[in-house]
């Protein structure tokens, strides 16, 4: 397969974009986007009502060097899962009675095996906090535009 992903994308620009590719997935009716201009974003870009995801998006300045990439991704990941546990009473109540299931960490790429060791520690912190919106099973994930293939 040819490569056609673009990777130098603007954050503003990842983020509607990365959106369009959640709403293409599971519906636009089934999304619901968390908009950030009002006390920030929880950690969340949206959430979607039918399988309980909650999504958050992040475009690091481009750079060929994985481990930099990496470094950057991680280190976003961990910053806004401790958002979405400082944040959890404001999140339940904009979530209501949805079991959340997965947070995926949603990138324009990522290539590295450490990332993956990341979202299973972000898992245990979440898991660990005992949250009442999270599910049995609950994990922490990395995609990239290459699991939206068919979305795009």
């Amino acid at each position: 397969m040819v490569d056609t992903f673009k990777y130098d994308w603007d954050g503003k620009e990842w983020q509607s974009f990365a959106l369009q590719l959640i709403r293409q997935r599971h519906g636009a009716t089934n999304v619901q986007r968390v908009p950030d201009a009002d006390r920030g974003d929880m950690g969340l870009e949206a959430f979607t009502i039918t399988d309980g995801c909650l999504y958050q998006c992040y475009a690091p300045l481009y750079t060929s060097q994985i481990a930099e990439r990496t470094r950057k991704i991680r280190a976003k990941m961990n910053m806004d899962i401790g958002k979405l546990l400082r944040n959890a009473d404001r999140v339940r109540e904009m979530l209501g009675s949805l079991s959340v299931l997965r947070w995926i960490l949603l990138v324009p790429q990522f290539d590295s095996k450490e990332v993956i060791k990341t979202c299973v520690t972000a898992t245990r912190r979440v898991e660990n906090a005992g949250l009442s919106f999270i599910a049995d099973g609950f994990r922490v994930m990395i995609a990239d535009q290459e699991d939206f293939v068919a979305e795009t």
